[in-house]
């Protein structure tokens, strides 16, 4: 079996259920960022994560991609922008409240 064979069986076997690790999230984010112009115009379809998947299995710099299926990293970032949303809305709305009883 070659090398690619593996990589890509590896690429088979992951599965969403694999727990994100912080060092993944990092990864993810660092990804992202250097791919904003790719990735803000279609971050939601699963077309930009087969993509990173598929880097994971031609570059030993994306190898921490294989941990993880194509539907799970898109699954994770919108997860991680929901949560940054929401938290953002949650200082807004502390700011407001707090705006609102000064005197």
């Amino acid at each position: 079996m070659t090398g690619s064979s593996m990589i890509s069986f590896r690429v088979l076997a992951a599965t969403s259920s694999s727990v994100f690790t912080e060092n993944d999230d990092t990864h993810l984010m660092r990804y992202i960022a250097a791919e904003r112009a790719e990735v803000d115009a279609s971050a939601d379809t699963l077309q930009v994560y087969e993509a990173l998947v598929s880097k994971g299995c031609k570059d030993l710099s994306f190898r921490w991609v294989l941990c993880h299926d194509a539907r799970a990293w898109m699954e994770r970032c919108q997860s991680m922008r929901k949560a940054s949303f929401e938290v953002t809305v949650e200082d807004r709305d502390r700011q407001e409240n707090l705006d609102s009883h000064s005197p």
